[in-house]
């Protein structure tokens, strides 16, 4: 996933701690060996490799989940954020490596191939990109999945005061001893002190390419095929850090606007917009 994940808990003795450190970090890399399309065995690169085919591909029971949720909030942002924009993703990816701007045409060509309105997924775990060239990038999305199936395993095993960090989105358990929460720092300075909740950031002040003076970030829009050039940065606090990532992401596109759909349809996620 590109970044460095850290795991601090408390336990009552190293044995049970040791145990529960490897079993939360090796469900973090079977996430990455699902979600990644920079690993070419992956689940994700294999369901692109069926894409307008015809064919349904099989699929376990985290890709079925994560897509149903992702689907249903490509619908509620009205396209806003959808996983099927990997045909952007890795033409822009290449341009950054290249420092080449992306032509006019290029930029089209991918952008037909996205939307998810073109993704058929069926009750029995099953998938089927409709499209030819068609490609799934679960950037704003697989990290905050980790994150949360990291710290419910660290829960499972009894363990209550534990936090989770994936490149500095976060979700925390209860307090650490003697502590009223888990202090956090912002990018802002801003301190917060915070327990059983998750926190996420989504910015473009720092990656961008610039074509006319006008600069291009990565985190690019599938409504348009461009990269945004309204620099902002959004932290986002959440019940679950797969809700607060797909918020963060939504609002540096769409701001306020964008999430309405999704808060709209999901009550249940405690969603604090913090910066």
């Amino acid at each position: 996933m590109g970044t460095e994940f850290r795991i601090v808990f408390y336990a009552s003795d190293s044995t049970l701690a040791n145990q529960v450190k490897q079993d939360a970090y090796n469900r973090i890399d079977n996430v990455e060996k699902i979600f990644s399309d920079y690993v070419i065995d992956s689940h994700a690169s294999y369901i692109a490799a069926y894409a307008g085919k015809d064919t349904l591909v099989e699929i376990d029971g985290a890709m079925s989940l994560v897509m149903s949720s992702t689907m249903a909030i490509c619908g509620y942002t009205g396209g806003v954020f959808d996983v099927t924009i990997g045909p952007l993703t890795k033409l822009w990816r290449r341009a950054f490596r290249r420092n080449e701007f992306p032509t006019t045409k290029e930029i089209e060509e991918a952008k037909a191939k996205v939307g998810c309105e073109n993704v058929l997924l069926t009750d029995d775990n099953r998938i089927s990109l409709e499209e030819y060239g068609m490609s799934l990038d679960f950037g704003g999305v697989a990290k905050g999945f980790a994150i949360d199936d990291a710290y419910k395993v660290i829960q499972a095993s009894g363990i209550r005061s534990a936090l989770v960090d994936g490149g500095g989105d976060i979700r925390v358990g209860e307090a650490p001893p003697n502590k009223e929460g888990w202090e956090i720092a912002l990018e802002n300075g801003e301190k917060l002190i915070l327990k059983n909740i998750a926190i996420a950031s989504s910015g473009s002040t720092y990656k961008y390419l610039e074509k006319d003076g006008v600069k291009y970030s990565h985190i690019i829009d599938p409504r348009t095929g461009y990269g945004m050039t309204d620099p902002k940065t959004v932290t986002v606090k959440a019940t679950t850090c797969l809700m607060a990532d797909i918020i963060a992401t939504t609002f540096c596109l769409a701001g306020k606007d964008g999430i309405q759909g999704i808060l709209a349809n999901i009550d249940d996620y405690r969603v604090e917009i913090i910066d």
